[in-house]
Parts: C-alpha cells; sequence; structure tokens
C-alpha cells in the first residue's frame, strides 16, 4: 500500500471513531501563585481537551488510571467527571494517593517542577488485584497513552500492555502515541530507548516531541527526528 492510500485509509478510520480511551496518571498540580488545587498531567489534559473539541455527546472519552479511596482522588474524579470524560475505568486502591508536582517561578519567569510519585495510585494501574483489565479497552475504536503513561508502570506491565496494544492493533483497532520523555520516570536512556522504540513500532498516529526525541535519541536538529 502506498503511503498516500495508507494515510486516505488512516484519516477515513479517525473520523469513524466514536470511542476514546485515554491512559495515563492525572497529577495534582500545586503552584506557588495560586492557592488552590489544580488537576493536570499529559493525558488528563488530552482527554479533556479531546472531550470538548468532539463537541458530542454521541463521542465517547474515558480515562484509565488508578487513584487511591482518599478525598483529593474524590475530587479529582469529580473534575473529570464534569468535563463530561468517563471515570467508570478508573482503579480505586486504599492508602494510596494521586501522584502531585509543584510548579515554581523565579523572578526571571522561568518555571520549575518538583514531582511527588512514590505513592501514586496510577503506578499500579493493571496491577492485580485489579477491577480495571486490559480486556476493557477492546470496546474502544482508539487508545491513545504516552511515555509517560508507560514509564510509571512495572516492566511487566509495561510488557503487558505492550502486548495486548499489538494485538489490539492486528484486530483493527486505532493507537496514537505521544513520546513525552521523561528521564526521572526511567532507570536508564538506553531502557527508555528500548521501550519508546518498541511502541513507536504499533502506533498509527505518533505524536512526537522534537525536544525529546533529540534528547532520547542523541539527535541534532529536526532532520534526524523525522529520519
Amino acid at each position: 500500500m502506498s503511503k498516500l492510500n495508507y494515510e486516505n485509509k488512516l484519516s477515513k478510520k479517525l473520523m469513524q471513531v466514536n470511542s476514546v480511551a485515554v491512559i495515563g496518571e492525572p497529577m495534582v498540580e500545586i503552584s506557588d501563585q495560586v492557592n488552590e488545587l489544580k488537576f493536570s498531567g499529559d493525558s488528563l489534559n488530552t482527554a479533556i481537551y479531546l472531550k470538548r473539541e468532539l463537541n458530542n455527546k454521541k463521542k465517547v472519552v474515558s480515562y484509565f488510571t488508578a487513584l487511591g479511596d482518599d478525598s483529593v482522588s474524590q475530587q479529582m474524579i469529580d473534575y473529570i467527571s464534569s468535563e463530561a470524560v468517563k471515570t467508570d475505568f478508573i482503579e480505586r486502591r486504599a492508602n494510596l494517593k494521586p501522584g502531585a508536582y509543584q510548579i515554581n517561578t523565579n523572578d526571571q519567569g522561568e518555571r520549575s517542577f518538583k514531582y511527588w510519585r512514590n505513592n501514586s495510585a496510577a503506578k499500579t494501574l493493571f496491577s492485580t488485584p485489579n477491577r480495571v483489565k486490559f480486556d476493557d479497552l477492546l470496546k474502544f475504536d482508539l487508545i491513545y497513552i504516552s511515555a509517560i503513561s508507560v514509564a510509571i508502570l512495572p516492566i511487566n506491565i509495561q510488557e503487558d500492555l505492550h502486548h495486548f496494544l499489538t494485538e489490539y492493533r492486528n484486530n483493527g483497532g486505532l493507537i496514537v502515541f505521544d513520546s513525552n520523555y521523561r528521564k526521572i520516570l526511567w532507570k536508564s536512556k538506553k531502557m527508555a530507548r528500548s521501550v519508546i522504540s518498541k511502541y513507536w513500532q504499533i502506533v498509527d498516529v505518533a505524536l512526537p516531541s522534537i525536544d525529546d526525541e533529540k534528547e532520547l535519541f542523541d539527535l541534532q536538529n529536526e532532520k534526524d527526528v523525522v529520519n
């Protein structure tokens, strides 16, 4: 199949998508500029803005993650629901909490980030005992996942998820992958390269970040990234 024919076929499939599953880690955002809790994270923002953009009650966007049984987790679920994103596939974990990050802004306006993820419930998504299963994803036309979503999971779950997504795509499902590379989440750059490269092989829509790809693969410019 030529590249043009493939792109035309993919475009038609994307236009027919009625249900999207977004996998990831929602986070509590703590800012020194705003004295209130805010909820964010790459995958959560994607789910919310996708639902807003679709602006269609018949188009379903569901969020797959794990949260704690604390009040902040419940506030987060209520917030996600208020954006018309489905929360049926949010695992609840006793004694765990959402991950959090703090934004600090210096006098020059430059921002720095500090993260708290050690007790993040999202790291246990798909780990036993679990109510939310890989097979729950089968009812969706398209799955969105990022390298952050993958990096926080145990290695065995990373591998199981990759195997599941490979079969899902072979059976007609669509996969969107965003290569958000966060060095702090990986044991080594070598491991990150290996895992992210494997995921690149099974996607229909790739969302690479030029700066992330250059850092991860030691590339010099945008042309190298594209090639």
